[in-house]
């Protein structure tokens, strides 16, 4: 045992510490249930699991209810709001603070509020290894939720001293605000990457090459099916400009070794992937990429799940393979046109109620303006290195996320002392 340290129910912690459940230094309290009737336009809002991305605030999807509230599904300035039942494993624990926006607000019921003088601490030790353990030792078998009777059982460490509790999460505040700035920047650079791709793939800003005629003038629009497009692009079929590979393989008979990809590997409107996994470990049937294919997830298409292929692999038949026919378009071209949300819409015009696939027969017919293969390569240049730019801040969020956790780790032991 090192000196000045104890060994606690939560592990190895400074002498000056104590180990203690989250009831000796708060309070709980469960959410609001409600009926479709309640539910309005516009009212109380009833914060929900969705109301929570990445440890913030997000109001994308909100539901308003008018109703009598009990005084304990009202938030305060500075309460914990913490999921503690979903359908998703992954998402029990998660939380965020209660801020001025939604101080007031009410919570559902498969939400808790956790009331503390020490919350700012206490919610950066909900976001903890430790923690996050002891949900996981706690959920059971088939029922994902944590009761409040878990919650205030669930032990921390905390400093005798006060001031070294609020100078631990006063430091780990601030990296949340870096991670914030971050993220705006790349929100606002995504915005202007879609916009620039509605106007370079509609044909509607011309590059400076492309927008004169040999003598000089400008080129014109024609109509077509869809709108007025330059008059040198033609109107073509998808399946025109990308067929669908069909070529598969049964691990369990063909002895091979590559890279596989399934759906949960390929990040939701990134492009990129978040890792793999080998064949040598799957059983089912998979279809065959080649580098530069285009793979697009067609189950529950919305999720916006697509990647450019960089070598050769197999993938989940929920996944498909597009292989650009090169006579007509380039790989990088099929990829951008993929990415947009008119590709998006019309693939989430799918079959299947519960598992929704996107259909081929529907796509396939989906109509592109198209221009030549040499101002394709040179918008599909333009686009490619304003994803390269995004996916570089993507990469110095990951890893200001990365020195969170790292510093998480040191401060809430005390294996990094502040004081």
């Amino acid at each position: 045992m090192p000196a000045g340290f104890k060994l606690t129910e939560v592990g190895v912690i400074p002498e000056d510490w104590e180990c203690v459940p989250l009831m000796s230094v708060g309070e709980t309290f469960i959410g609001l249930t409600y009926s479709p009737n309640d539910v309005k336009d516009f009212g109380t809002l009833v914060l929900r699991s969705s109301n929570i991305q990445d440890g913030q605030l997000a109001f994308e999807d909100n539901v308003y209810v008018q109703m009598q509230l009990p005084n304990r599904v009202i938030t305060k300035s500075g309460d914990i709001l913490i999921c503690v039942r979903n359908g998703s494993r992954q998402l029990i624990g998660k939380c965020a603070l209660i801020d001025a926006r939604t101080a007031g607000s009410a919570f559902g019921a498969f939400m808790s509020l956790y009331r503390s003088p020490l919350a700012p601490y206490v919610f950066y030790q909900l976001q903890s290894n430790l923690v996050q353990r002891q949900i996981a030792e706690t959920l059971g078998a088939t029922i994902n939720q944590i009761t409040n009777k878990d919650l205030s059982n669930f032990k921390i460490a905390v400093p005798r001293n006060k001031d070294e509790y609020i100078e631990i999460s006063d430091k780990l505040a601030s990296i949340d605000g870096l991670i914030i700035d971050l993220k705006k920047i790349v929100n606002k650079k995504q915005a202007i990457k879609t916009a620039t791709m509605q106007q370079l793939l509609t044909g509607k800003t011309r590059l400076p090459q492309f927008a004169l005629r040999e003598d000089g003038t400008v080129k014109g629009y024609k109509k077509s099916e869809l709108g007025e497009i330059p008059e040198d692009w033609s109107i073509e079929n998808f399946s025109t400009l990308a067929t669908l590979r069909n070529e598969r393989i049964n691990p369990r008979t063909k002895d091979i070794e590559c890279l596989c990809i399934e759906l949960e590997h390929i990040i939701s409107e990134y492009g990129q992937l978040n890792g793999f996994t080998e064949t040598s470990g799957t059983s089912s049937i998979k279809n065959v990429f080649s580098p530069n294919d285009i793979l697009f997830g067609k189950l529950r298409s919305y999720l916006k799940k697509y990647w450019k292929a960089t070598q050769s692999g197999v993938c989940s038949t929920e996944i498909w393979v597009l292989k650009t026919e090169l006579h007509k378009a380039i790989p990088e071209f099929i990829f951008q046109t993929v990415k947009t949300d008119r590709f998006v819409q019309t693939a989430s015009e799918a079959y299947g109620t519960h598992m929704p696939r996107a259909d081929w027969k529907i796509i396939k017919e989906l109509q592109v303006a198209t221009p030549s293969i040499e101002e394709q390569i040179a918008i599909a240049t333009i686009l490619s290195d304003m994803d390269k730019e995004i996916q570089t801040l993507h990469q110095r969020l990951d890893k200001t996320r990365q020195l969170k956790q790292g510093m998480m780790q040191e401060l809430l032991t005390g294996k990094t002392r502040l004081i």
